[in-house]
């Protein structure tokens, strides 16, 4: 895949789950800015418009697969999104 912002070569990769098995999710900077911790509830994740990124294990559950630029230095993946 090529960049969209440099036009560089990509490599396709996924998000390694920590080790404590935490899950990551993408949240909005409006929601972080105004919040001093992270959103857990049901609630919270909806105001927050959190993303759940999917690290994956075994073969059951496959990772999300993400794409990085070395060059420009981006990050670019496709996601899961909650039905609406």
């Amino acid at each position: 895949m090529k960049c969209p912002y440099c036009g560089e070569d990509m490599t396709k990769g996924v998000l390694s789950p920590s080790r404590d098995g935490a899950v990551s999710y993408w949240i909005t900077e409006s929601y972080e800015k105004s919040h001093p911790f992270m959103p857990y509830t049901k609630k919270g994740l909806l105001e927050s418009g959190a993303v759940k990124l999917h690290t994956g294990f075994g073969l059951t559950h496959p990772a999300d697969p993400f794409w990085l630029c070395r060059h420009c230095r981006k990050l670019i993946g496709d996601v899961q999104l909650p039905e609406e």
